[in-house]
């Protein structure tokens, strides 16, 4: 096993569950998050309490509770991870959302001290502006 695949894995189950107080452990004070270019925040987002803040759901893109991650593959060079993932969830509308992301995250002493975020923000918006169907809402 490898410690840092395993904070990976925390980091995604910590956002699928909101719990700001495990990413404010497995995050670095300075923390810098980088989304992709196309996505409607800050970029990039620096420090711990924003970074927090965007990955517990403070944009209000996702339905609290409803995220789950299916993992492709996690990759380890050096001090760096990149995760492979589709992220499964509702929307904050109820739609339903399915999208492949590409992570990287820094580890290099135990926190996370950088993370690139790669998605398809085109198809993100379509399901976004979706209304619910009968069988989600």
């Amino acid at each position: 096993m490898s410690e840092r695949k395993d904070i990976v894995r925390a980091v995604l189950d910590a956002i699928a569950r909101r719990d700001a107080a495990v990413l404010s452990e497995l995050f670095d004070d300075d923390v810098v998050w980088w989304t992709p270019v196309s996505a409607p925040v800050e970029h990039p987002l620096v420090g711990r309490e924003t970074v927090v803040g965007l990955a517990v759901g403070g944009t209000g893109l996702f339905r609290p509770d409803t995220t789950s991650w299916e993992e492709l593959g996690l990759f380890e060079e050096g001090d760096t991870v990149v995760a492979h993932v589709i992220r499964r969830s509702l929307t904050g509308k109820g739609a339903p959302y399915e999208n492949e992301y590409l992570f990287r995250f820094d580890i290099p002493d135990g926190r996370v001290t950088e993370a690139w975020e790669n998605t398809d923000t085109a198809h993100g918006r379509e399901c976004f502006t979706a209304e619910p169907s009968a069988a989600t809402s």
